[in-house]
């Protein structure tokens, strides 16, 4: 059985701009810092024990401030990611859906076939009109990974709809199910 997927489609590339910001901020902060601080502990400017320590600090604080960085930052890659699983798991609910109500229609017109059939009485035979056929379901594409570093919701989502025996996919930003 095809389920209705729980996740929060908007919250979630809120969360994943507000990484990337947190994440922007920390550099911004950092760089800023860092101009006046390299200038104080520059070779030849800052002697001596005290200054090894410094200058030790220093290289200490750019790379954690970059794994930082590229952490929030994959984590927001990461959040993203989640959300197109979450969308592709939707669109094959979705999917599901559609075949059921093409199932459905085709149940009806086979219904409506048999009903339609005239009867011979000298021939003692039944006439039927054309059998109607089922029809298809178009498959729904592959969601993309919202893109950084605004994290929009793509038109991702299938939003099925009926077109003669058919069902055919459009695509919306949010869940239509």
């Amino acid at each position: 059985m095809v389920a209705r997927p729980r996740f929060d489609f908007v919250g979630s590339l809120e969360l994943c701009r507000k990484l990337r910001t947190l994440a922007d901020d920390i550099d911004k902060g950092a760089s800023t810092r860092k101009t006046g601080r390299d200038i104080a502990v520059a070779e030849g400017s800052f002697q001596g024990p005290y200054g090894d320590d410094h200058r030790a600090r220093a290289t200490g604080e750019d790379v954690l401030t970059d794994a930082i960085v590229d952490a929030l930052d994959e984590g927001a890659k990461a959040w993203a990611r989640a959300w197109r699983t979450a969308a592709n798991e939707m669109n094959d609910y979705a999917f599901y859906l559609a075949q059921q109500q093409r199932d459905s229609m085709y149940a009806s017109q086979i219904w409506a076939w048999g009903e339609s059939a005239t009867y011979d009485p000298d021939t003692e035979t039944y006439t039927y009109g054309p059998q109607p056929t089922k029809g298809y379901v178009t498959p729904p594409k592959p969601a993309p990974i919202p893109p950084g570093p605004t994290y929009e919701a793509p038109a991702a989502f299938a939003d099925y709809y009926p077109s003669g025996n058919n069902m055919y996919a459009s695509y919306i930003t949010s869940p239509s199910v």
